[in-house]
């Protein structure tokens, strides 16, 4: 779950170029969120964002990298809910 919820926040971050303000939408700390992303940038060994005290940028691997959430994000939840809802006698999705 480590990825999705860095994958959230990172996306979430992106959109709003803030991290106050993504922290308020997921309703998570900013501290938080800030190690969620921290732990994606070092799995993907790339920066994504560029921090300062008054702005986040994202990086050009960030754009590239924001690309693919992108595409899946929006069938996030229907296709979770096919993962909890599957039993081994039922066929795949």
């Amino acid at each position: 779950m480590l990825v999705i919820d860095g994958l959230k926040c990172f996306v979430t971050v992106a959109e709003l170029s803030s991290l106050s303000k993504a922290a308020v939408q997921l309703e998570m700390a900013v501290s938080s969120v800030s190690r969620k992303i921290n732990a994606l940038e070092d799995e993907l060994g790339a920066r994504l964002l560029l921090r300062s005290s008054r702005q986040v940028l994202v990086t050009d691997a960030g754009e590239r990298f924001c690309r693919a959430p992108a595409i899946f994000w929006p069938s996030w939840p229907k296709a979770a809910a096919r993962c909890r809802n599957w039993t081994p006698n039922r066929a795949a999705c």
